[in-house]
């Protein structure tokens, strides 16, 4: 009964447990179908790798704004693609080349007009007096000529430009020339910031009394104000204003282009990396032209033309130098007295008068240097009062003697000297009609006949020494005297054409030989001849020794002397004595 019981309850239980998997698998089984695929989709690579590809771009898509993602990335794109570099360069270099190709052109071309502006704006100013104080610039400055010369001819460059975000001040993106000095952007940037806030907080709130510009040293910085950003620019030199629509346009065309990313901005500044090439294109320089070479006919032309302008000029100012020192020679030449000088554009006129006796104004028009041709002058005569001319004028007319000497004192006509009797008596006829002359005075001359002149000069005897042929120092005082009286004998001579010989005759006394003697007598009457030959005697006498006798006097000094004989003949009768 019991084994029964236990049967019959096993056999319930087994069928109750049929029958729930069965009911169980009538639930459960398309549950358990999808449960065992997606087992199955999980531990398959294969399919589960296909079905994430599928998803990836758009994840990708949707996560394209999150620096996670962009963090995580890097890494492996950085790896791969410098592993892609290690295995298959020139594919690398095929897939950049349509693009970096006309990238280095573009960039050699411009390298090569900078280099080539440069060069010729060097060589320009390296001959000349501007290039000369700029090399010394360069040495004293130790910087190089180029970079000085680029510095004087430089209008305005634009060397650095900085996007700034409005609101945040923070920087957005940075550009800066290759010459320029880059100090930290991000410091700048909070700088201009600085400066930017305290003049809007100092001189009011309105947006259009924002700073626009301020100067740091050599360098003024422009501030373009915008909706959601602002654009900073640090130039060198002058720009024009105009300059300042270029900033506007470049302004505009990045709100523009980022308006979304300015106003999401949140402090990566990744995003407007876009806007380089539009911050680059204001990088703007201009330099002074370098002036137009003219043509070289016109050169020539101008040249000439200057040549000619400074040849009259040169002319003109030498014929009017000449011309004043015409006029001042006429005026302070004795006896000319100049009236007129006028100038009629090149031609010459002059009027005065002019004294016999004064120079001749053609000889001195001639000496001017000027063409005579072009110079009319008319002289009329006249007496001049000068002293030189009545002086001149009286020698003229009176024809003295050499013996006889010409004063004029005031308006007194004095004579001195020596002169024949017929002379002086003519003289004194004549001269009061010389004009100028107001009175006549002879006081002082002296007058006299050849036979009194002859007595005089054969009464001075010239005394030696015992033995000696030198003439004593107190007979020499003798010779002057003598020599004025030989002077006035040939004067008269020659106005009565008469030829004058004198013999120096020396004596001795009977004290020694005979010839010794005669030796004495010659060399003294040689040492007076001498004397008075020196200091020159006249044309119409002549000098010769005669050796005299030998006398015993009783004053046997008188016997050692010299005495003169002189003989007076006509001219054309004379005898020439030996020397």
């Amino acid at each position: 009964m019991g084994e029964r019981s236990s049967k019959n309850v096993s056999d319930l239980t087994t069928d109750v447990s049929e029958d729930l998997s069965e009911l169980r698998n009538l639930l459960l089984a398309p549950e358990q179908t999808q449960l065992d695929r997606l087992q199955e989709r999980l531990d398959d690579p294969v399919l589960r790798t296909r079905e994430v590809s599928r998803l990836l771009p758009g994840a990708l898509t949707l996560q394209k704004d999150d620096p996670v993602l962009t963090a995580v990335l890097t890494p492996h794109v950085e790896q791969a693609f410098f592993t892609s570099l290690r295995r298959s360069p020139q594919a690398i270099v095929d897939a950049i080349a349509p693009i970096m190709g006309p990238a280095i052109r573009q960039a050699i071309r411009q390298a090569l007009q900078s280099l080539t502006q440069s060069l010729n704006q060097t060589v320009e100013h390296s001959f000349s007096l501007k290039g000369l104080r700029w090399r010394i610039e360069a040495w004293t400055t130790g910087r190089p000529f180029a970079e000085v010369v680029l510095f004087h001819t430089l209008r305005y460059r634009v060397e650095q430009a900085f996007l700034i975000h409005r609101d945040t001040g923070l920087l957005l993106q940075h550009v800066a020339t290759e010459t320029a000095i880059v100090r930290d952007q991000e410091m700048v940037s909070g700088m201009l910031t600085a400066i930017r806030n305290f003049v809007h907080d100092s001189f009011g709130g309105q947006r259009e009394r924002d700073l626009s510009s301020f100067q740091v040293g050599e360098f003024t910085v422009w501030i373009q104000q915008g909706t959601n950003a602002l654009l900073a620019v640090v130039i060198r030199g002058t720009a024009p204003e105009t300059f300042h629509d270029v900033l506007q346009d470049t302004l505009d065309h990045i709100h523009l282009t980022q308006a979304e990313a300015l106003v999401a901005f949140n402090g990566d500044a990744s995003s407007f990396a876009s806007t380089q090439p539009n911050l680059e294109a204001c990088l703007q320089s201009q330099y002074e032209a370098p002036a137009q070479k003219p043509s070289p006919v016109l050169v020539v032309i101008g040249f000439l033309l200057l040549l000619g302008l400074l040849l009259w000029g040169w002319g003109s100012y030498r014929d009017g130098q000449r011309w004043d020192s015409l006029v001042d020679r006429l005026k302070s030449e004795p006896g000319l007295v100049l009236i007129t000088a006028h100038d009629h554009g090149g031609q010459y006129e002059l009027t005065g008068l002019r004294d016999p006796l004064a120079t001749d104004p053609t000889s001195l028009i001639a000496a001017s240097g000027l063409q005579t041709d072009r110079i009319r002058s008319t002289w009329s005569p006249y007496y001049a009062l000068d002293p030189r001319l009545i002086l001149s004028r009286a020698r003229t007319i009176l024809q003295p003697p050499d013996t006889v000497n010409l004063a004029l004192e005031g308006e007194v006509l004095v004579v001195s000297g020596t002169a024949q009797k017929d002379w002086a008596q003519e003289a004194r006829r004549i001269a009061p009609f010389v004009p100028g002359v107001i009175r006549y005075e002879d006081t002082k001359l002296r007058t006299g006949s050849i036979a009194q002149l002859i007595a005089d000069i054969e009464r001075i005897t010239i005394l030696f020494a015992s033995n000696s042929t030198v003439i004593d120092p107190g007979e020499a005082k003798k010779i002057p005297a003598l020599i004025i009286a030989i002077r006035e004998l040939d004067d008269m001579a020659i106005q009565s054409h008469q030829q004058v010989t004198m013999e120096c005759r020396g004596s001795v006394d009977a004290g020694g030989s005979e010839l010794t003697n005669r030796m004495l007598i010659k060399a003294r009457a040689q040492a007076v001849c001498s004397a008075l030959g020196e200091s020159g005697v006249g044309s119409a006498t002549m000098l010769t020794t005669e050796t005299a006798s030998i006398r015993r006097p009783e004053n046997h000094a008188t016997t050692r002397s010299v005495s003169l004989s002189v003989g007076i003949h006509p001219a054309d009768s004379a005898k020439a004595g030996h020397p």
